[in-house]
């Protein structure tokens, strides 16, 4: 028996224009026969949009957040344990509309510390050589094909520093470029398709250049006023510090209901 509660709190701002919104919530996970599996997640997230006239936009968004490592992770080292993992972001984005063209500038920056845990024998694994800081500049231009269907090409640059080199400096560079559309199959009913390629490369010449391909699809549909579907596929190339390994291909498949029982609460 696994039980979990979510308790969230979002509070938003009714100006006419421009917006700052703050969210916070928190996931508790209590298993009755694996104790040890136990795990308190929260998050903190701060945006907001600045809206200078009505072909452009700003936005930016500050988000704290302790999390829990995946038991099915590849990474995972098998702690007596989850181990946790503190996340902090940071974007901004600015758009510009012009006919039936929009184009997206936006950069990242991310930092994850992944704690130390007790080990299945006890002592205690430190994962400081799994801690790293990734950013990313990206560029999107979309274009309005006709009205429910828009066409996509993004391409993106981005670094990523390790902590510690464990042996072997990951630390590396990373290349993609993507292309896709976003489509309306009723004012209901939406989403979004991707394909594109991604090339690693990284600072030891012991690890050659890692080149992926990558995809996805996402589809939302309001069912009723009161029940939501999101269902999301996505095949991407992911960098890990697993031994001999530079990176790997990670493909998911997420499913989500959302039901809103009155319509104050969701």
């Amino acid at each position: 028996l696994v039980s979990e509660i979510r308790p969230r709190l979002a509070l938003s701002s009714d100006w006419a224009r421009h917006a700052v919104n703050v969210r916070a919530g928190a996931e508790v996970v209590r298993h009755r026969d694996n104790p040890s599996e136990n795990r308190v997640d929260g998050d903190l997230t701060v945006s907001g949009h600045l809206d200078p006239d009505r072909a452009s936009e700003v936005r930016a968004k500050l988000r704290f957040a302790r999390e829990h490592e995946s038991r099915r992770a590849p990474e995972d080292p098998g702690g007596a344990e989850p181990t946790p993992i503190d996340r902090l972001s940071a974007e901004i984005s600015g758009t510009y509309r012009l006919g039936a063209v929009t184009v997206n500038l936006a950069g990242s920056a991310t930092h994850r510390d992944f704690r130390a845990v007790r080990g299945p024998r006890g002592g205690t694994i430190d994962n400081d050589a799994r801690d790293r800081t990734t950013w990313r500049v990206a560029a999107r231009g979309t274009h309005r094909i006709w009205p429910g269907l828009k066409g996509f090409v993004e391409t993106s640059y981005g670094r990523t520093r390790f902590a510690e080199s464990g042996g072997l400096d990951r630390d590396g560079t990373g290349v993609e470029l993507i292309t896709g559309s976003s489509f309306a199959v009723t004012d209901l009913t939406f989403g979004e398709t991707f394909a594109g390629v991604r090339r690693e490369t990284y600072d030891d010449p012991r690890l050659g250049p890692t080149l992926g391909l990558g995809s996805g699809a996402s589809l939302t549909s309001t069912i009723t006023p009161l029940i939501t579907l999101k269902l999301q596929a996505d095949r991407t190339l992911q960098l890990t510090t697993v031994e001999r390994t530079a990176a790997f291909r990670s493909t998911a498949v997420r499913l989500g209901y959302d039901h809103e029982l009155l319509r104050q609460l969701l």
